[in-house]
């Protein structure tokens, strides 16, 4: 028996090159293969590349959103982020905001182009985890709102570690 009702039943002419009734959208039919077999179109094979370039440049660049726009804000008020990492103790301000601005601005740029993805998403990855330990560590936060806050931050952060990794497969599979 047929998984959709008889009235449901698609069109004869897409019989065979979608199995559900969304073949009422007209998919393109499936073109013969030299080796007997059915594949897509080439002009099919065309618009899904330019799709996945699409797709994989917007998801580069809203995934990186905060690092440059971070990045941007740094670069801007770079007196501010010396004090901020003047705050958090560390030994010489100008120098860490500097290779903060570089990592956050170039690391983005390179992943949304796609140039050695795996190096920029590590750098930005290894830089995401070391803000967390020194600036959002929740667990020595005391109880209430500002750890709820640090939580908070430490689950988004840990996102984009998981959508760099993403991004890291996505650049090294071929595109289809």
């Amino acid at each position: 028996p047929a998984p959709w009702p008889a009235a449901a039943m698609p069109p004869a002419a897409c019989t065979g090159t979608i199995t559900r009734p969304q073949c009422a959208f007209r998919f393109r039919p499936l073109t013969p293969d030299p080796s007997g077999g059915r594949s897509a179109a080439p002009a099919g094979r065309f618009r899904m590349s330019i799709l996945f370039k699409r797709a994989t440049v917007s998801g580069s660049i809203l995934l990186t959103a905060a690092f440059w726009a971070n990045g941007v804000s740094k670069l801007l008020d770079f007196g501010a982020a010396k004090a901020e990492l003047r705050s958090r103790g560390l030994p010489s301000p100008a120098l860490e905001a500097a290779i903060v601005v570089a990592i956050q601005l170039g690391g983005s740029g390179l992943v949304i182009s796609g140039r050695a993805v795996w190096i920029d998403a590590s750098l930005l990855t290894s830089f995401t985890v070391l803000a967390l330990l020194v600036g959002h560590a929740s667990w020595t936060a005391p109880k209430g709102r500002e750890r709820t806050h640090h939580l908070n931050a430490l689950l988004a952060n840990l996102g984009l570690v998981g959508g760099l990794g993403l991004a890291v497969v996505s650049a090294e599979s071929p595109t289809p």
